[in-house]
């Protein structure tokens, strides 16, 4: 019996694999239709096989056709005359392959419009690749008919089939096709073991593919692989080659890592180990090694290795002597990847689970890396909770005897105790047996409880068979503490015979919190929240969450808090409702447990004392959880003891803390807090912030004829009557619902054209994240639509064949609205899309709710992380703000996330829900190593690419492959953090670090962690300064205030520079935040006074504090050696004369007590000044320079300037140093008087470091010269932009990218490549949005390139574009200082633009429209779409009225004729060296503020200077649009 059709299709779909059996059914129903048509129908699986390669031979055959269609088009567009005859060519085609008159006419319609060569040949590869992907998937699903066929079955055809796959596995113009046919053809070999000795050229072949390196190392690997089953020797020595020597490619550790994960277990045991072992102490690359663990920990004869790879043994090899002995694993990657495989090894292979747990314990014993043991303790509970007491044998008290001795070590950090902690909870849980049965119970009634829920149990007679519960507290307050632990908290009131339960926060209006909000009103308070409400404590048996923590701390005080340096946020520290609700009643004693043990609280005896507490508290509540916080982020012990003593001191309330058991050391980290210990200076911490349903009606008959009785009332002037009126009402009310039921159809309609959907959301790398789900599927080659609303509303979609397109998605005046994800869902449906990724771009719940659960519906979700972010929108609290994230989970779908701190409200919406929820540990992304993270074309965060890496996992993609696939395929967004080249600009070398997409407090310190600003110190890196760059936006009121605290708490720069709109605000937030932070900000105590040891401590805490503001310690040593530096960075050199240096110290002795900054300066600058002056001197001879100058010179008013600023603040750290407070006597009041004089001197400097540039229109370039000239010469700044890419910040960032494209493409011209040079020349010639960075370094390079041309036709094109360079270079310039003509004309035009920009926005909507309808028929190719966009996207910015008003074209920078040769320079000369004259800028009048802090920064800084009017439209160039250089290949074009 013969095969249907859909039965066919069902067969081909089942042995496809699984991300392709859900995407690809379109496919598979062509090949069933062309099996069916073309081939004799197989009775069958074990027929089939055969039949699809007759269909592979039919697909290449047709395949060349439209090959040779595709060339003869292409020949006969080149070789037409001129215009006319091309578009000849055009029509001529059009007409001969559109049949349908209609279509066609309107396809001659648009060759007036977009229409062209390109979108024609566009539709030709289109066919092209619909035939390519049914070829893949016929190799895909013969592969998996092979794997269930006989090999008797497969006999007679097996030779000719694997002549075949072989060839296109060679020959196939796809990657993923000749990838698919070189997996059937290792199939077939397997199944059918003595074909290859039919076909000799099979070994040099696959020898061929496994070394060729413009392939993927997968497919390389793929090849080995299939070598080392037809020809196992050969293979053998070509894999120990291969291991051996290396390819300098940097991929190449890719593919020894995946060649040993497919073929190590091919080989014999004599081979196996042999290589193993020579790869486990030889191979350079972490990576690898990490893939070896694996390999050996479910062997007994790998167990010595999977030690030397955990780092418990030596290597003999590397130990000669005792001496020189280190351990055989330096990586603590590595390390972890072995603990994590023998865990699993313990699991899942009882032969070899005594040596694997032996490999955990003496990890916790032995090593000391914060990752090995974290990973270590959470790995030995989660065996704990697996294999119970009994399971673990001897083994589970030493890995109990190793958590508790880990969690007592002095040395241990925070987050390795919390690990040890909790781990030694579970492993006295499972050797307990009735604490086990009570923990099993009560974690069965909890998990029937809401958060916020109540329940009531009888424990005697104890329920159910348990035994009887013991007496005391801390019994069962560790049973509630190990529940909560992962969960909400519980809290319990236990009598004799019941025990009360309370599950989670429960809130109420709290009279503190009221307090709170009506002394702090602010226009961000969303009304859709409670401001009155706080938590409220039921119980004295407490047991807090152990997670549920904010990341970053918002405005409502009293919330959980992370702190990274703790590990926790501190559930065994008494919070401040713990201290107002506690009980007024019995004896009023209130027991807090957590995983260290338990903290009691006993009030005072008088109840009316306990009364009064509770207004002091209720009164007192920000301050009491601000010094709460304060504590547990202290540095030394006094700090961090100052909580629990002013509770103790103020309220008389008892605080006492004991660890379980008897006996037992209390962790170093909990000591400080509840008792006195040793005063010792401690590492810093710091805070880590790591619808409308449409309705169908039943009456529109009678509708329609009530409408026609009334035609009178619609078509006069009278008739207005109230049933009329409610008919008309009613009329339109349907409209309105039918459309809206119009509308949800057409959403539903398109969703279920799509196969696969996707959607993605969080507070911060969802972007990023969407980014790399597209890179993941592009690479697999499937067809991706990806939306993304990042730092601009974008979908990228790519042509047949091609890499992807960015498309701006035009939003009428930049509002978006929700039925932007109708348009795009229907546009991607359209354009045949099989996996359609979309970002969420709704804020309010109900919103989320309608765009998942009734439009999209998708099949997976990423939800990234859980930040306080949009707090006016999506609540006050960080709680709050994950609530509303959960919205987002697909009903009855699956969810993958890496939230760890809000994680079990995730999994509780989960459950309500019915969604799957998958989640991604934290050390899934540590266990990324830098050579991978290398791959990247910008520094994408591990987080985003472990989330994707487990989505991947979840549908049949190794995670290996899913990353390297990431790395190859990923489009970066704009906003990426990414470190941009060096330009000299004034003299200071100025790197650019883009972190604009960081709009909340954990996004900018994870971004100024990662790239090392935190660490730049002024005593130690005096060469350096750092600069951030506030991109502010009056619609964005909370991220102002967010960013304010930023710059005053966590930002530590030379000086913050703001750009943007509402400045005047943002610099309020700045001064509110600095006088808080100066308030809670303590240089000395009064108790240290009485020793030499204490007023030490208080000179280093000012020199910290000071440090914080970049001032060094106050010596004259340090000055004169900076002022060697800015000297060298104007071309100058010190020559100190004696009066100079004795004025320095004179002026560093503190001698006076006047420590307002502005004074002193005005001082320094008659006393010190004229010296400065006299000591600087012109070199005889300038070094040359790597890199050149791109404006002008520094000059030696700027040198002694940015002297007198250093000089002035470190005066006034000399006079505070000298006010220090010493000695006894009326301590008090002087640490109180130093401390006013102390934040009048800090709140000075700070403030003087905050440059404004006021004008919101002010170009990049003019903010790139506010930056050179905010610091002094000579240093290397860098710069790190924050909060947000629109608006002002937008063309900022593209100066940079565009300096990046001209960098990357000077860089290829003087290579070697001809190849590379000719598309670096292109990409030059078609640059048009030049700043004076790029083109000033353009200007000075190119003249210098000319002789190195190959041929004479490139030298003539080098010169044009030096001189093109020089042309731009000197309007970049002008436009710094002079304002171009037609200003006032300009104002009175913008202000006619803003009246009729109503009717151009009808232009605007109208021809985005057009664009999109064009791009799904083909009339507009992709790339020109892109560009399309792009225009219109800057039109709505404003403009249009004046451009279209021009009545000549603007000026065109066309190559000047050079009849004389540029002169050549053997080395990059100095831009003034090239171009003295044109660089003079006399009379400009930019001053740098050091003065007093309004001073200005240029002329731009006040609002007030000249503005760059330019002539056209920002084009900007850059990962998010065409020309995209961050992805780019040696010649500095985009990949595709």
């Amino acid at each position: 019996m013969h095969l249907s059709t859909d039965q066919l299709e069902t067969l081909l779909l089942e042995a496809l694999p699984p991300l392709h059996r859900r995407v690809r059914h379109a496919s598979a129903e062509a090949l069933a239709q062309r099996l069916v048509e073309t081939c004799p129908r197989p009775a069958g699986v074990e027929g089939l096989a055969p039949w699809l390669g007759v269909a592979l031979e039919a697909l290449e055959a047709e395949l060349a056709a439209v090959n040779a269609e595709l060339v003869q088009f292409t020949r006969q567009h080149n070789e037409a005359a001129d215009d006319a005859a091309r578009r000849e060519v055009l029509v001529a085609h059009l007409k001969a392959t559109v049949k349908d008159r209609k279509e066609r006419k309107e396809d001659l319609r648009a060759l007036d419009r977009w229409m062209g060569f390109d979108a024609l040949r566009e539709r030709q590869e289109k066919r092209r690749h619909k035939l390519l992907v049914e070829e893949e998937t016929a190799l895909r699903a013969l592969t998996g008919v092979m794997g269930m066929t006989t090999a008797q079955e497969l006999q007679p055809s097996a030779v000719p089939l694997a002549r075949q796959l072989l060839d296109r596995a060679v020959d196939a113009p796809r990657a993923q096709n000749r990838f698919a046919a070189l997996e059937a053809f290792r199939q077939l070999a397997q199944a059918v073991p003595g074909v290859a000795a039919s076909l000799p050229e099979v070994g040099p072949t696959l020898t061929s593919l496994t070394g060729q390196e413009d392939v993927s190392p997968f497919f390389q690997a793929e090849a080995l692989h299939a070598l080392l089953i037809v020809d196992a020797l050969t293979g053998l020595a070509l894999l120990r080659q291969r291991m051996r020597v290396r390819s300098v490619s940097e991929k190449d550790f890719l593919f020894r890592r995946q060649v040993l994960e497919q073929c190590a277990p091919l080989l014999s045991e004599e081979y196996r180990m042999p290589l193993l072992t020579e790869v486990a102490h030889h191979d350079p690359s972490e990576y690898v090694r990490m893939g070896l663990c694996a390999l050996v920990a479910s062997r007994p004869e790998g167990q010595p290795l999977l030690r030397r790879l955990a780092g418990l043994e030596w290597v003999p090899a590397i130990a000669k002597d005792a001496a020189d002995r280190t351990t055989s694993e330096p990586s603590p990657r590595v390390r972890t990847a072995a603990v994590l495989a023998a865990v699993e090894a313990a699991l899942a292979t009882p032969k070899v689970k005594g040596p694997a747990l032996q490999v955990l314990v003496d990890a916790l014993g032995r090593d000391t890396s914060p990752l090995v043991l974290r990973v270590s303790c959470e790995r030995a509970g989660a065996l704990a909770e697996a294999l119970g007491a009994a399971g673990l044998g001897p083994a589970h008290a030493a890995l109990l005897d190793a958590v508790e001795t880990l969690a007592t070590q002095p040395d241990a950090t925070g987050p390795v105790v919390e690990a040890a902690s909790a781990a030694a909870q579970v492993l006295r849980r499972v050797k307990d047996p009735v604490r086990q049965a009570w923990t099993a119970y009560l974690a069965g009634r909890v998990s029937k409880l809401k958060p916020g829920g109540r329940t009531r149990l009888t424990i005697e007679p104890p329920p159910e068979n348990l035994p009887a519960m013991p007496e005391g507290p801390a019994w069962l307050g560790a049973i509630l503490a190990d529940l909560s632990q992962d969960g909400h908290g519980l809290y319990a009131e236990r009598t004799t015979k019941t025990l009360t339960l309370w599950h989670g926060d429960r809130q109420q209006r709290r009279l503190w919190r009221m307090w709170h909000e009506f002394g702090r009103p602010a226009p961000n308070k969303r009304q859709a929240f409670l401001h009155t409400t706080g938590r409220t404590l039921s119980g004295t048996l407490r047991a807090h969450p152990g997670h549920l923590d904010e990341i970053t701390e918002t405005l409502v005080p009293g919330e959980r808090v992370h702190v990274a340096s703790q590990g926790s946020w501190g559930r065994h520290l008494p919070t401040v409702d713990d201290l107002l609700d506690l009980p007024l009643s019995k004896d009023g004693k209130v027991h807090l447990f957590s995983s260290h043990g338990e903290t009691v609280l006993v009030p005072p005896a008088s109840r009316l004392r306990r009364l009064a507490n509770r207004v002091r508290v209720t009164k007192d509540y920000r301050r009491l959880a601000t010094l709460r916080l304060n504590s547990l982020s202290g540095e030394e012990p006094r700090e961090r003891r100052r909580f629990v003593e002013q509770v103790e001191r103020d309220l008389g309330v008892q605080v006492r803390f004991t660890p379980y058991g008897q006996n037992k050391q209390v962790p170093a980290p909990l000591a400080t807090l509840f008792q006195d210990a040793p005063e010792t200076v401690t590492k810093p911490t710091t805070l880590h912030t790591p619808a409308l349903a449409g309705l169908q009606s039943g009456f529109l008959a009678l509708l329609t004829e009530r409408i026609l009785e009334n035609e009178g009332y619609f078509l006069g002037m009278g008739g207005n009557g109230i049933a009329a009126l409610g008919i008309f009402t009613a009329a339109l009310f349907s409209v309105f619902l039918g459309d809206t039921y119009v509308k949800r159809q057409s959403v539903r309609k398109a969703r279920a054209q799509i196969p696969l959907c996707i959607g993605g959301w969080g507070t911060r790398g969802k972007s990023g994240t969407e980014r790399l789900k597209a890179a993941l599927f592009s690479g697999m080659g499937f067809e991706v639509f990806a939306k993304t609303t990042g730092s601009e509303a974008m979908f990228v979609h790519s042509a047949p064949g091609a890499g992807p397109s960015e498309f701006f998605i035009f939003r009428p005046y930049d509002k978006a609205t929700i039925w932007e994800q109708k348009d795009m869902v229907e546009l991607g449906a359209r354009l045949g899309t099989e996996v359609f990724l979309w970002e969420c771009m709704a804020l309010q719940p109900n919103f989320v709710e309608l765009l998942q659960n009734d439009w999209m519906k998708d099949d997976f979700a990423t939800l990234t992380n859980a930040y306080p972010d949009h707090e006016d929108i999506q609540g006050p609290a960080g709680m709050d703000v994950a609530s509303v994230i959960t919205n987002f989970m697909p009903n009855g779908g699956k969810v993958v996330t890496t939230e760890d701190h809000f994680l079990p409200l995730f999994k509780t919406a989960a459950k309500e829900k019915d969604t799957t929820l998958l989640h991604s540990a934290w050390w899934e992304a540590e266990l990324i190593p830098e050579e991978l993270l290398a791959l990247f074309p910008y520094r994408e965060h591990p987080r985003n690419m472990a989330l994707v890496a487990t989505l991947a996992e979840q549908l049949g993609v190794s995670r290996p492959y899913a990353l390297a696939l990431m790395a190859e395929h990923v489009q970066p967004e704009i906003g990426v953090l990414k470190v941009f080249p060096q330009a000299r600009v004034c003299g200071r070398l100025l790197t650019f670090i883009n972190g604009h997409s960081a709009n909340e407090r954990t996004g900018f310190m994870n971004n100024w962690t990662r790239t090392g600003l935190g660490d730049v110190d002024p005593e130690a890196n005096p060469e350096r300064a750092v600069i951030t760059v506030i991109n502010n936006r009056w619609d964005r009121v909370s991220r102002s205030e967010v960013f304010a605290r930023i710059m005053v708490e966590d930002a530590p720069a030379d000086r913050h520079v703001l750009i943007g709109t509402n400045l005047e605000g943002l610099q309020k937030y700045v001064r509110d935040a600095l006088d808080r932070y100066l308030l809670s900000t303590e240089v000395v105590a009064a108790e240290e006074l009485s020793t030499a040891e204490g007023e030490g401590r208080a000179e280093a805490r000012l020199a910290k504090e000071l440090a914080r503001l970049k001032v060094p310690r106050p010596t004259a040593q340090t000055f004169l050696d900076r002022l060697e530096r800015y000297a060298a960075g104007a071309g100058l050199t010190v020559q100190p004369t004696v009066g100079l240096t004795a004025a320095v110290s004179k002026a560093l002795d503190g001698a006076d007590d006047d420590v307002g900054v502005e004074k002193v300066r005005r001082t320094l600058e008659r006393e010190v000044g004229p010296l400065i002056d006299e000591a600087l001197a012109p070199v005889s001879r300038a070094k040359p320079q790597a890199l050149p100058e791109v404006l002008t010179p520094a000059t030696k008013d700027e040198v002694r300037e940015h002297a007198l600023y250093l000089l002035a603040r470190m005066a006034v750290h000399a006079r505070l140093k000298q006010l220090l407070p010493r000695g006894a006597g009326d301590t008090a009041g002087r640490v109180k008087a130093f401390h006013a004089k102390f934040r009048e001197a800090y709140k000075a400097m700070f403030l003087e470091q905050v440059v404004p540039v006021s004008d919101p229109q002010a170009t990049g370039d003019q903010v790139v010269d506010a930056c050179a000239r905010a610091v002094a010469p000579g240093l290397q700044v860098s710069i790190m932009g924050a909060q947000n890419i629109k608006g002002t910040g937008l063309d900022w960032v593209y100066r940079w990218m565009a300096l990046d494209r001209v960098t990357t493409a000077l860089k290829a011209l003087e290579g070697t490549s001809v190849e590379a040079r000719r598309r670096a020349l292109e990409s030059l010639e078609t640059f048009d949005d030049s700043g004076f960075v790029d083109a000033g370094l353009a200007r000075t390079v190119l003249p210098g390139l000319v002789e190195k041309a190959n041929t004479p036709d490139e030298a003539d094109r080098l010169r044009k574009l030096a001189e093109r360079a020089r042309a731009l270079h000197e309007l970049k310039l002008s436009a710094l200082t002079h304002t171009a003509a037609g200003g006032a004309t300009q104002v009175v035009v913008r202000k006619l633009e803003k009246v009729f920009d109503y009717l151009d926005s009808v232009t605007r909507r109208r021809l985005s429209e057009m664009l999109l309808e064009d791009l799904e028929t083909g009339r507009v190719s992709h790339a020109r779409a892109s560009v399309e966009t792009r225009k219109l996207y800057e039109r709505q910015k404003g403009g249009w009225l004046f451009r279209g008003l021009k009545k000549q074209p603007a000026k065109q920078l066309t190559p000047v004729p050079v009849e004389v040769p540029v002169p050549l320079a053997e080395s990059p000369q100095p831009a003034q060296g090239v171009f003295t004259k044109t660089l003079e800028r006399p009379g400009i009048g930019v001053t740098v503020p050091v003065r007093h802090v309004s001073s200005d920064t240029n002329a731009v800084a006040k609002g007030d200077g000249p503005v760059l009017r330019r002539e056209g439209p920002v084009k900007p160039q850059g990962p998010d649009v065409p020309g995209s250089e961050a992805s780019a290949d040696d010649a500095g074009e985009p990949l595709s």
